[in-house]
């Protein structure tokens, strides 16, 4: 007797009509319909729900019948196979998403360093002191207008870059004006190129003082040479 017919003496036994058994396992008359006529088999799950709700074992149910045996076998090994493949296309996709934000987020940052480096001017000068060359500089914020111009992105920042499909960015221009506050100020040694932090402590400079940055250079040239040292735009 084949899984067919079994399943057709299960429900007569129990004096329910296809309508009713389906209810029970939560499937449609259809399905039980083709059950019983051989046309497809039910999955396991559902082999598991018949055998405990109707008190049939499942070595009853699957014994004799070697084609809906071979067909569980087969739909066992494509749910597998199925499994692995949502496995791989789920690691691709956190993958993408991961690649997706990273590339933001330094698309982004890089559109935060280029504005903010190309948002400041400095004025320079070469000083020497103790045997050290330095780098003075007086920095302010330039003057920024609403018109903007359009910047490579970081993949093709060169126009000789091999670069396809190459997008643009948007930033605000900026003039430079030296005539007008300074920001900050610094001293690089330029062997070292570390600050000379200990040399800006002793000058103890407040910005507020100066109301642009030439006098600030100024007052760093003349720091320097009151220490003995030498700039070289000054004698």
């Amino acid at each position: 007797m084949n899984l067919g017919n079994k399943i057709l003496k299960i429900r007569k036994d129990n004096k329910m009509s296809q309508e009713q058994f389906a209810e029970v396992l939560n499937v449609t008359r259809q399905t039980v319909s083709n059950w019983e006529n051989g046309n497809n088999y039910p999955d396991i799950e559902t082999l598991i729900k018949i055998s405990d709700k109707f008190n049939v074992s499942l070595d009853i149910l699957l014994k004799g019948d070697k084609e809906m045996i071979k067909d569980i076998n087969k739909k066992t090994k494509n749910n597998k196979i199925l499994k692995r493949v949502i496995i791989v296309l789920s690691v691709v996709i956190v993958i993408l998403l991961v690649g997706t934000i990273v590339y933001k987020e330094y698309s982004y940052r890089f559109q935060i360093n280029f504005a903010e480096s190309n948002s400041e001017s400095a004025i320079t000068d070469k000083c020497n002191l103790d045997g050290k060359r330095l780098k003075i500089m007086a920095i302010a914020h330039d003057i920024c207008n609403n018109d903007k111009k359009f910047l490579e992105t970081p993949f093709c920042i060169s126009s000789e870059l091999p670069c396809k499909n190459r997008k643009f960015l948007e930033l605000p221009r900026c003039t430079s004006d030296f005539d007008s506050k300074p920001s900050s100020y610094n001293i690089v040694d330029n062997n070292t190129k570390e600050q000379e932090k200990e040399l800006m402590e002793k000058m103890n400079i407040n910005l507020d003082d100066y109301d642009n940055t030439y006098d600030l250079l100024k007052s760093m040239e003349d720091y320097i040479i009151s220490m003995g040292g030498t700039c070289d735009n000054r004698e």
